[in-house]
């Protein structure tokens, strides 16, 4: 009788907790999962996108006074299922498509003014015709990066001239 009270209170005996090895809060001693597991991952809404346009204002450019490229300003927002897995965070992303049958290499400056403040400068080589991204607006010179862009606080010029090649 006492064989058989050891026995069955041995094979009672379970560990309970998260047994998911790819949660950030898994138990290796666990056996028996209590629906306690966490597993990081995050969603990324699109809030907007936004075009903003380059003209060459160069007067001994062969494009003067043309839309060379245009710019668009991309506002993502990352948001995680959890705390333990992130801070939700908004993102600018910049894609610039080259409107000309040239190469071209500057300097740019684009601005966004109002609910959202930004002041973002790059030099970029872009092929003829090419759609490239250029990369994020950094976190810290964003002010209110999950405000609202328009189209109208927008402004990108370039630092120097454009170069064809």
């Amino acid at each position: 009788m006492i064989i058989l009270t050891v026995a069955y209170t041995l094979s009672s005996c379970h560990e309970k907790g998260c047994t998911d090895k790819n949660a950030i809060n898994y138990n290796s001693v666990a056996d028996q999962d209590d629906g306690s597991c966490i597993t990081c991952h995050s969603e990324t809404d699109t809030l907007g996108t936004i075009e903003t346009d380059l003209f060459d204002n160069n007067f001994s450019s062969p494009h003067y006074g043309q839309n060379v490229a245009t710019f668009y300003v991309t506002q993502v927002k990352n948001k995680f299922a959890y705390s333990e897995c992130g801070v939700n965070e908004c993102i600018i992303k910049v894609r610039i498509q080259s409107l000309v049958n040239s190469k071209m290499t500057f300097t740019f400056n684009l601005q966004a003014n109002g609910n959202i403040f930004f002041n973002y400068n790059e030099t970029v080589v872009i092929l003829a015709n090419e759609s490239k991204y250029v990369g994020d607006v950094p976190a810290t010179s964003i002010s209110n990066p999950c405000g609202f862009i328009t189209s109208t606080s927008m402004f990108v010029n370039v630092t120097g001239n454009i170069v064809y090649n």
